[in-house]
């Protein structure tokens, strides 16, 4: 009896939306158009843009600081601390 509810729960709905498209009920156009933003993934396109913007900012600064004309500086500070963590076995296992 238990697997049928899904079943009667679908066919209810279905019969729901048949009526209602038969008798020009929009009741939900807000949430239908919320559902069609949700499943077209033009959030994603969006959130995945916004991603690759803010790394892009992040290497522009890197590159900023490293032709400039402490540039030199910032490379042996870097090397400096790649090497220490490496010394430390924190990277290098």
């Amino acid at each position: 009896m238990i697997a049928s509810w899904p079943t009667l729960i679908s066919i209810v709905l279905a019969a729901l939306l048949f009526w209602m498209r038969i008798w020009r009920w929009s009741i939900f156009p807000r949430l239908a158009g919320g559902l069609g933003y949700l499943f077209s993934l033009e959030w994603l396109y969006r959130l995945v843009g916004a991603g690759l913007r803010m790394l892009r900012r992040v290497f522009s600064l890197a590159s900023r600081l490293l032709e400039s004309q402490a540039g030199i500086l910032w490379a042996f500070l870097l090397l400096v601390l790649l090497l220490s963590l490496f010394s430390q076995g924190w990277l290098g296992g």
